[in-house]
Protein backbone atom coordinates (compact mmCIF):
# COMPACT_ATOMS: atom_id res chain seq x y z
CA UNK A 1 0.00 0.00 0.00
CA UNK A 2 2.87 2.35 0.83
CA UNK A 3 4.37 1.62 -2.58
CA UNK A 4 1.10 2.49 -4.35
CA UNK A 5 0.86 5.75 -2.38
CA UNK A 6 4.36 6.72 -3.51
CA UNK A 7 3.51 5.97 -7.14
CA UNK A 8 0.37 8.06 -6.93
CA UNK A 9 2.27 10.89 -5.21
CA UNK A 10 4.99 10.91 -7.90
CA UNK A 11 2.35 10.82 -10.66
CA UNK A 12 0.57 13.87 -9.24
CA UNK A 13 3.84 15.83 -8.91
CA UNK A 14 4.84 14.93 -12.46
CA UNK A 15 1.46 16.06 -13.80
CA UNK A 16 1.70 19.32 -11.81
CA UNK A 17 5.23 20.13 -13.11
CA UNK A 18 4.17 19.25 -16.66
CA UNK A 19 1.18 21.59 -16.39
CA UNK A 20 3.38 24.42 -15.07
CA UNK A 21 5.87 23.88 -17.91
CA UNK A 22 3.10 23.95 -20.53
CA UNK A 23 1.60 27.16 -19.07
CA UNK A 24 5.03 28.82 -18.95
CA UNK A 25 5.75 27.84 -22.56
CA UNK A 26 2.42 29.22 -23.71
CA UNK A 27 3.10 32.45 -21.84
CA UNK A 28 6.51 32.85 -23.45
CA UNK A 29 5.03 32.18 -26.85
CA UNK A 30 2.28 34.70 -26.18
CA UNK A 31 4.69 37.48 -25.11
CA UNK A 32 7.02 36.69 -27.99
CA UNK A 33 4.34 37.47 -30.54
CA UNK A 34 4.64 41.04 -31.88
CA UNK A 35 1.84 43.46 -31.13
CA UNK A 36 -0.67 44.11 -33.86
CA UNK A 37 0.81 46.56 -36.38
CA UNK A 38 -1.19 49.50 -37.70
CA UNK A 39 -0.33 52.15 -40.28
CA UNK A 40 -0.26 54.82 -37.51
CA UNK A 41 -0.92 57.35 -40.23
CA UNK A 42 2.67 57.07 -41.44
CA UNK A 43 1.71 57.85 -45.00
CA UNK A 44 0.26 61.16 -43.76
CA UNK A 45 3.13 62.11 -41.46
CA UNK A 46 5.03 63.93 -44.21
CA UNK A 47 1.94 65.92 -45.12
CA UNK A 48 1.31 67.31 -41.65
CA UNK A 49 1.94 70.97 -41.06
CA UNK A 50 4.06 72.33 -38.25
CA UNK A 51 2.95 75.35 -36.23
CA UNK A 52 4.63 77.64 -33.74
CA UNK A 53 4.49 81.05 -32.12
CA UNK A 54 7.32 83.28 -33.33
CA UNK A 55 9.08 84.52 -30.16
CA UNK A 56 10.18 87.71 -31.91
CA UNK A 57 6.92 88.86 -33.53
CA UNK A 58 4.48 86.77 -31.42
CA UNK A 59 2.81 85.78 -34.68
CA UNK A 60 1.23 82.38 -35.20
CA UNK A 61 3.02 80.58 -38.02
CA UNK A 62 2.64 77.20 -39.68
CA UNK A 63 3.79 75.40 -42.80
CA UNK A 64 1.95 72.80 -44.86
CA UNK A 65 3.84 70.59 -47.36
CA UNK A 66 1.97 69.84 -50.59
CA UNK A 67 4.38 67.49 -52.35
CA UNK A 68 7.64 67.42 -54.25
CA UNK A 69 8.92 67.29 -57.82
CA UNK A 70 12.14 65.23 -57.97
CA UNK A 71 14.42 66.43 -60.73
CA UNK A 72 17.86 65.95 -62.19
CA UNK A 73 20.11 67.50 -59.54
CA UNK A 74 17.44 69.92 -58.26
CA UNK A 75 14.27 68.83 -56.47
CA UNK A 76 11.33 71.18 -56.01
CA UNK A 77 9.54 70.55 -52.71
CA UNK A 78 6.32 72.55 -52.57
CA UNK A 79 4.78 73.90 -49.39
CA UNK A 80 2.70 76.86 -48.34
CA UNK A 81 3.26 78.85 -45.15
CA UNK A 82 1.17 81.27 -43.14
CA UNK A 83 2.05 84.04 -40.69
CA UNK A 84 -0.47 86.10 -38.75
CA UNK A 85 1.88 89.10 -38.71
CA UNK A 86 0.20 91.12 -41.43
CA UNK A 87 0.32 94.74 -40.34
CA UNK A 88 3.12 97.23 -39.87
CA UNK A 89 3.26 101.00 -39.47
CA UNK A 90 5.34 102.99 -41.95
CA UNK A 91 6.57 106.45 -40.98
CA UNK A 92 5.94 109.08 -43.67
CA UNK A 93 6.90 112.47 -42.25
CA UNK A 94 6.40 114.94 -39.39
CA UNK A 95 4.16 117.97 -39.47
CA UNK A 96 3.40 120.76 -37.00
CA UNK A 97 0.03 120.56 -35.31
CA UNK A 98 -1.67 123.43 -33.50
CA UNK A 99 -1.13 122.99 -29.77
CA UNK A 100 0.61 119.60 -30.11
CA UNK A 101 3.94 120.60 -31.59
CA UNK A 102 5.15 118.13 -34.22
CA UNK A 103 3.15 115.00 -34.95
CA UNK A 104 4.19 111.96 -36.95
CA UNK A 105 2.26 110.98 -40.05
CA UNK A 106 2.18 107.20 -40.52
CA UNK A 107 0.73 104.73 -42.97
CA UNK A 108 -0.56 101.22 -42.25
CA UNK A 109 0.86 98.46 -44.44
CA UNK A 110 -0.97 95.12 -44.80
CA UNK A 111 0.33 91.74 -45.92
CA UNK A 112 3.47 92.97 -47.66
CA UNK A 113 5.16 90.31 -49.80
CA UNK A 114 2.49 87.75 -48.93
CA UNK A 115 -1.02 86.86 -50.05
CA UNK A 116 -2.77 87.93 -46.83
CA UNK A 117 -0.10 86.09 -44.84
CA UNK A 118 0.35 83.15 -47.22
CA UNK A 119 3.64 82.45 -49.00
CA UNK A 120 4.93 79.57 -51.11
CA UNK A 121 8.24 77.73 -50.98
CA UNK A 122 8.60 78.06 -54.76
CA UNK A 123 7.90 81.75 -55.12
CA UNK A 124 10.62 83.80 -56.78
CA UNK A 125 13.25 85.33 -54.47
CA UNK A 126 13.72 89.09 -54.83
CA UNK A 127 16.22 91.79 -53.96
CA UNK A 128 14.72 94.90 -52.39
CA UNK A 129 16.68 98.11 -52.78
CA UNK A 130 16.23 100.31 -49.72
CA UNK A 131 16.64 103.60 -51.58
CA UNK A 132 13.23 104.72 -50.34
CA UNK A 133 14.70 105.27 -46.85
CA UNK A 134 16.64 108.55 -46.61
CA UNK A 135 18.61 109.87 -43.63
CA UNK A 136 19.68 113.36 -42.65
CA UNK A 137 23.05 114.55 -41.35
CA UNK A 138 22.40 113.33 -37.80
CA UNK A 139 20.98 109.93 -38.79
CA UNK A 140 17.29 110.80 -38.55
CA UNK A 141 14.78 109.67 -41.15
CA UNK A 142 14.69 112.33 -43.83
CA UNK A 143 11.73 113.32 -45.99
CA UNK A 144 11.74 116.39 -48.24
CA UNK A 145 8.08 116.96 -47.33
CA UNK A 146 8.85 117.24 -43.62
CA UNK A 147 8.26 120.71 -42.24
CA UNK A 148 11.55 122.42 -41.35
CA UNK A 149 10.37 123.12 -37.82
CA UNK A 150 9.99 119.37 -37.27
CA UNK A 151 13.33 118.44 -38.82
CA UNK A 152 15.63 117.20 -36.04
CA UNK A 153 18.63 118.58 -37.96
CA UNK A 154 17.17 122.09 -37.90
CA UNK A 155 15.73 124.45 -40.47
CA UNK A 156 17.16 124.41 -43.97
CA UNK A 157 18.64 120.90 -43.86
CA UNK A 158 18.53 119.50 -47.40
CA UNK A 159 21.28 116.87 -47.22
CA UNK A 160 19.86 113.40 -47.83
CA UNK A 161 21.81 110.17 -47.51
CA UNK A 162 21.11 106.49 -48.04
CA UNK A 163 22.71 103.40 -46.55
CA UNK A 164 23.87 101.16 -49.40
CA UNK A 165 22.12 98.00 -48.34
CA UNK A 166 19.67 95.54 -49.89
CA UNK A 167 17.15 93.08 -48.47
CA UNK A 168 16.97 89.55 -49.86
CA UNK A 169 13.44 88.12 -49.67
CA UNK A 170 13.26 84.33 -49.95
CA UNK A 171 10.04 82.47 -50.87
CA UNK A 172 9.34 81.15 -47.38
CA UNK A 173 9.19 84.69 -45.98
CA UNK A 174 12.78 84.57 -44.75
CA UNK A 175 14.73 87.82 -45.17
CA UNK A 176 18.42 88.75 -45.05
CA UNK A 177 19.94 92.21 -44.88
CA UNK A 178 23.10 92.71 -46.95
CA UNK A 179 25.43 95.68 -46.60
CA UNK A 180 27.83 97.05 -49.23
CA UNK A 181 31.44 96.02 -48.69
CA UNK A 182 32.62 99.64 -49.11
CA UNK A 183 31.19 103.16 -49.19
CA UNK A 184 28.15 102.17 -47.13
CA UNK A 185 26.89 105.77 -46.91
CA UNK A 186 26.01 107.65 -50.11
CA UNK A 187 25.08 111.33 -50.19
CA UNK A 188 22.45 112.07 -52.81
CA UNK A 189 23.43 114.87 -55.17
CA UNK A 190 19.88 115.58 -56.26
CA UNK A 191 16.63 115.06 -54.41
CA UNK A 192 14.51 115.27 -57.55
CA UNK A 193 16.54 112.70 -59.52
CA UNK A 194 18.52 110.68 -56.95
CA UNK A 195 21.61 108.91 -58.30
CA UNK A 196 21.32 105.66 -56.36
CA UNK A 197 24.43 103.50 -56.52
CA UNK A 198 24.06 99.78 -55.83
CA UNK A 199 27.09 98.59 -57.73
CA UNK A 200 29.52 96.26 -55.96
CA UNK A 201 29.36 93.34 -53.55
CA UNK A 202 26.98 93.19 -50.58
CA UNK A 203 27.47 90.83 -47.63
CA UNK A 204 24.83 89.49 -45.23
CA UNK A 205 25.07 91.03 -41.76
CA UNK A 206 23.44 88.03 -40.03
CA UNK A 207 26.29 85.54 -40.49
CA UNK A 208 24.46 83.52 -43.19
CA UNK A 209 27.38 84.00 -45.66
CA UNK A 210 25.01 85.13 -48.42
CA UNK A 211 26.28 87.80 -50.77
CA UNK A 212 24.81 89.85 -53.59
CA UNK A 213 26.92 90.96 -56.57
CA UNK A 214 25.79 93.73 -58.90
CA UNK A 215 27.76 94.76 -61.96
CA UNK A 216 25.30 96.52 -64.26
CA UNK A 217 27.85 97.15 -66.99
CA UNK A 218 28.39 93.42 -67.47
CA UNK A 219 24.79 92.43 -66.74
CA UNK A 220 25.58 90.66 -63.47
CA UNK A 221 22.92 90.61 -60.74
CA UNK A 222 23.62 87.52 -58.67
CA UNK A 223 22.75 86.23 -55.19
CA UNK A 224 25.44 83.78 -54.08
CA UNK A 225 24.30 81.18 -51.52
CA UNK A 226 26.63 79.53 -48.96
CA UNK A 227 26.40 76.05 -50.58
CA UNK A 228 27.75 77.28 -53.93
CA UNK A 229 24.36 77.67 -55.63
CA UNK A 230 23.17 81.06 -56.85
CA UNK A 231 20.20 83.02 -58.13
CA UNK A 232 20.49 85.12 -61.27
CA UNK A 233 18.30 88.15 -60.74
CA UNK A 234 16.30 89.32 -63.73
CA UNK A 235 14.67 92.60 -64.63
CA UNK A 236 13.96 95.13 -61.95
CA UNK A 237 13.84 98.75 -60.85
CA UNK A 238 15.31 100.84 -58.07
CA UNK A 239 12.89 99.15 -55.67
CA UNK A 240 12.91 95.44 -56.57
CA UNK A 241 14.69 92.83 -58.67
CA UNK A 242 13.21 89.32 -59.10
CA UNK A 243 15.09 86.05 -59.66
CA UNK A 244 14.96 84.50 -63.12
CA UNK A 245 17.19 81.42 -62.70
CA UNK A 246 18.40 79.18 -59.88
CA UNK A 247 21.64 77.24 -60.51
CA UNK A 248 23.09 74.64 -58.15
CA UNK A 249 26.82 74.13 -57.57
CA UNK A 250 26.91 71.39 -60.24
CA UNK A 251 25.52 73.63 -62.97
CA UNK A 252 21.94 72.30 -63.01
CA UNK A 253 19.42 75.11 -63.28
CA UNK A 254 15.69 75.86 -63.19
CA UNK A 255 14.05 78.98 -64.61
CA UNK A 256 11.34 81.26 -63.27
CA UNK A 257 8.81 83.05 -65.47
CA UNK A 258 6.53 85.84 -64.34
CA UNK A 259 2.74 85.62 -64.41
CA UNK A 260 0.79 85.34 -67.66
CA UNK A 261 -2.77 84.40 -68.59
CA UNK A 262 -2.11 80.67 -68.25
CA UNK A 263 -0.04 80.99 -65.08
CA UNK A 264 -1.49 83.80 -62.95
CA UNK A 265 1.06 83.36 -60.13
CA UNK A 266 4.13 82.70 -62.28
CA UNK A 267 5.82 79.35 -62.81
CA UNK A 268 9.11 77.42 -62.90
CA UNK A 269 10.48 75.03 -65.49
CA UNK A 270 12.57 72.33 -63.84
CA UNK A 271 15.53 70.27 -65.07
CA UNK A 272 13.14 67.77 -66.71
CA UNK A 273 11.29 70.47 -68.63
CA UNK A 274 8.14 70.33 -66.51
CA UNK A 275 6.09 73.46 -65.82
CA UNK A 276 5.39 73.96 -62.12
CA UNK A 277 2.95 76.69 -61.12
CA UNK A 278 3.49 78.84 -58.04
CA UNK A 279 0.49 78.26 -55.69
CA UNK A 280 0.19 81.81 -54.32
CA UNK A 281 1.80 85.18 -54.92
CA UNK A 282 1.74 88.57 -53.18
CA UNK A 283 -0.99 91.00 -54.21
CA UNK A 284 -0.32 93.60 -56.87
CA UNK A 285 -1.90 96.79 -58.16
CA UNK A 286 -3.55 96.86 -61.58
CA UNK A 287 -3.09 99.91 -63.85
CA UNK A 288 -6.47 101.26 -62.69
CA UNK A 289 -5.38 101.13 -59.03
CA UNK A 290 -7.16 97.92 -57.90
CA UNK A 291 -5.40 95.63 -55.44
CA UNK A 292 -5.56 92.03 -56.67
CA UNK A 293 -5.06 88.92 -54.51
CA UNK A 294 -4.43 85.62 -56.30
CA UNK A 295 -4.59 82.09 -54.86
Amino acid sequence: MNRNFRKTHYSLLSALFASIAIIAACGVATFAQPAAQHTEGKSDQTLRGSGRINPSTLAMEFSLPLGSYPGRGINLPISISYSSKLWRVEYLDSEPDQGLGCVSVNNARFGERSASGWTSSIGAPSIEYTSNVWYDSVGGVFHPETNNSCDPAGSGNQSARIVRRVILHLPSGETHELLASSDQIQTLQSLNSPDYNYEGTFYAVDGSNIKYIQDSQNGIFKVQMPDGSFYSMGSGTNSDRVASTYTDRNGNHIDYYSADNAHPNGYWTDTLGRTIDVPVQPPFFTPDGKLVFLF
